[in-house]
């Protein structure tokens, strides 16, 4: 208590000379500190008086920072209880527009209800009229029953006379029933007199059935015999009809097997050299198949007629720059292409292993070098363009300007940037998907990948820019439709069927998904399409095998079922080419066996025509300009040319037969053809 006092007696001397501002200052301060003892003591808080009357001069005060904490905990629950206030008031406000919006809204029920009341005595009043209406309608109604009863008084005055002339007529009829009954008796009697007639003919009617009876018994009889008798005579017929087609069946055979003989008899003589002989032995061979419905596949009429056509073809030197190509080359051919340009001339490139590629046109031969092993070759369907892709990966063109073929250069581009790799090509060909567009598509095939872009002339250059390239490596199969719609890939154990779309700015899409190939490895692809607008694959396999089937059913290769067409012994050795034809009727197939094979799809099950004649594995093979003929390109440094069919090759056997009488070739029949001698070549 004296250390109190004597600090109280020092504050007030102290406070005494202070100035009245810091007076002021010093109550601020002890009324801080005082509540900050009370909340040390209590938890209370700042009152909002004491805040407000030091908040002003809070920075001037000298306070500690516990302090100035409580001050500003102070402040912030004032400011939260005036919060609270503030909505507490907001809620007041709000309940109170709630309560006046309910007593608006029963005021509109109560003038609701007001109408109802109303409607309801509108309606009392419509009732009243309508019982009104229903009293009249009822004293009218009492009125015509009243008359109707004086009516019916009336009708029973009748009914009562009528009842008297009733009995009347009784008495009358009763008279006349008794004499109806005199006249019954003698009816019955007369009637028992006509029965005794009746059952005198009822008698000799029963004869008279019997003796039907026993005369339609015999009909019968007779009826059944002539029908055993006409029923012996049609098995007799049917037999006869059967024996008949079974002996037309036999010579017919018989007449179709001797027509094989002919044809192998007129190859014999050929290969002796009667030519004479075997063309006409060729011509009546074909006719016995032809006239007894043989078979158009058949290959030894096949054979024949080729040997003879080629055979006066060799007698007859008619000048053709193709004689060419039965000339033996400097290198084993490894592929060639054909086109059909605008002033009806076929032409044909093929390149050798001797990096040389050769161009003829009818009236011209073309070569040139190229800058590595040719594996890839494409001409488009005017000739306009010739394209070659090499092992090395160099993609070379041709262009056919000013009445010949020139080199160009290849600039390939991809994502604006030159591409160059060193991957084989094993694959290219062109379409062009809009009829009016002036673009072309290119699809190439090397082994990183397949490609596909645009295809223009710049200047002397050709500009490819690949705006698409789906990099699925080592591709052994690569097939694409002429229209460009399919595209076909495999790399020998799985297989990608790609459906394009091209788009008015020539970007792509397409849907593509791999399937694995259950049985067999795939070496080979061809896709065509159908007169019926159906796309066929056509599948070549490692073991020779040949596979046919719509190009949308997959599960023909990956289930290894449902296939439309599956052989697996016409070649011995993998599939290195399988080509259809543009109406897709006919489907050629080359293999290492050293053999090709026609295929007719209008009967698939027919026989395959074997084009015999390479010493050596068949590398590539294609159909001329009109698919007239079929060339085949071999390692045996030969290139072969096959017609089309038997017809085409009977056309033109007898075409060669009148050139050779018109020109008064006397053939003697031991003649032995020359082969045809080598021809230069234009440089």
């Amino acid at each position: 208590m004296k250390i109190e006092l004597s600090h109280d007696i020092l504050a007030r001397k102290i406070y005494e000379k202070a100035s009245s501002e810091d007076k002021i200052l010093l109550k601020m301060e002890n009324v801080v500190r005082q509540g900050f003892v009370r909340y040390e003591e209590r938890k209370i808080l700042m009152s909002k008086d004491d805040y407000d009357y030091v908040i002003a001069s809070l920075e001037l005060l000298t306070l500690t920072s516990a302090e100035r904490s409580f001050v500003a905990k102070s402040g912030e629950a004032l400011a939260a209880k005036k919060r609270q206030n503030n909505i507490i008031i907001l809620f007041i406000i709000l309940s109170l527009l709630g309560l006046a919006a309910y007593a608006t809204y029963q005021s509109f029920l109560a003038r609701g209800s007001a109408d109802a009341f109303e409607a309801a005595n509108v309606q009392l009043r419509q009732q009243s009229m309508a019982i009104r209406l229903k009293n009249d309608s009822i004293l009218a109604k009492n009125a015509q029953i009243e008359k109707q009863r004086r009516d019916l008084e009336d009708a029973y005055a009748l009914s009562v006379q009528a009842q008297i002339e009733a009995q009347n007529n009784y008495h009358r009829a009763e008279l006349l029933r008794r004499e109806a009954e005199r006249n019954a008796e003698k009816a019955r009697q007369q009637t028992i007199f006509a029965d005794s007639l009746r059952a005198e003919a009822q008698k000799q009617t029963s004869a008279a059935l019997y003796q039907k009876s026993v005369a339609d018994s015999l009909r019968l009889d007779a009826q059944h015999k002539f029908d055993l008798a006409v029923r012996a005579q049609a098995r007799a017929d049917s037999l006869l009809t059967v024996v008949l087609k079974d002996q037309a069946t036999k010579d017919s055979l018989r007449v179709l097997s001797e027509a094989r003989l002919i044809a192998n008899k007129a190859i014999r003589s050929i290969q002796g050299g009667a030519i004479v002989e075997g063309v006409k032995l060729a011509l009546l061979a074909d006719s016995l198949n032809t006239s007894n419905n043989g078979s158009p596949q058949n290959p030894d009429i096949y054979s024949a007629l080729d040997m003879a056509y080629k055979a006066l073809d060799r007698i007859n030197q008619t000048p053709n720059n193709y004689r060419q190509l039965s000339s033996t080359q400097t290198a084993a051919v490894r592929c060639l292409a054909t086109a059909y340009n605008s002033q009806q001339k076929s032409i044909i490139a093929f390149a050798a292993e001797d990096r040389e590629l050769t161009i003829i046109d009818q009236n011209e031969t073309y070569n040139f070098s190229l800058d590595g092993r040719p594996r890839a070759i494409h001409a488009m369907p005017k000739g306009e363009w010739i394209l070659v892709g090499m092992q090395n990966g160099v993609l070379e063109a041709f262009e056919y300007e000013g009445g010949e073929y020139r080199r160009r250069d290849v600039r390939l581009m991809f994502q604006g940037k030159r591409y160059r790799s060193n991957a084989a090509i094993s694959f290219i060909t062109t379409v062009q998907p809009f009829k009016d567009a002036s673009e072309v598509r290119i699809i190439m095939t090397n082994q990183r990948g397949t490609m596909i872009g645009n295809l223009q002339s710049s200047g002397n250059d050709l500009l490819i820019n690949v705006s698409d390239y789906n990099g699925y490596k080592d591709i052994q199969a690569t097939a694409v439709s002429d229209d460009g719609k399919y595209v076909w890939l495999s790399d020998g154990n799985s297989f990608q069927v790609i459906r394009l779309t091209y788009n008015d700015d020539f970007t792509i899409s397409y849907q593509n998904q791999f399937n694995k190939i259950k049985k067999g490895k795939v070496v080979a692809a061809a896709i065509g399409k159908t007169p019926n607008n159906e796309y066929l694959v056509a599948v070549g396999f490692k073991n020779g095998s040949v596979k046919i089937s719509n190009i949308e059913d997959i599960t023909c290769f990956s289930q290894n079922e449902n296939c439309r067409y599956s052989t697996q012994t016409e070649h011995q050795s993998p599939i290195a080419r399988i080509l259809f034809n543009q109406s897709c009727t006919q489907l050629v197939s080359a293999s290492l066996d050293r053999t090709a094979r026609i295929w007719s799809l209008e009967d698939i099950y027919d026989e395959s025509i074997p084009l015999i004649g390479h010493r050596q594995w068949i590398w590539d093979i294609a159909y001329s300009g009109i698919e007239d003929e079929i060339y085949s390109v071999s390692e045996d440094r030969s290139i072969k040319t096959w017609v089309a069919s038997s017809d085409l090759l009977n056309q033109r056997l007898q075409s060669e037969l009148a050139r050779a009488s018109s020109n008064n070739k006397n053939i003697p029949n031991n003649f032995r053809a020359a082969p045809a001698k080598n021809r230069n070549k234009k440089q």
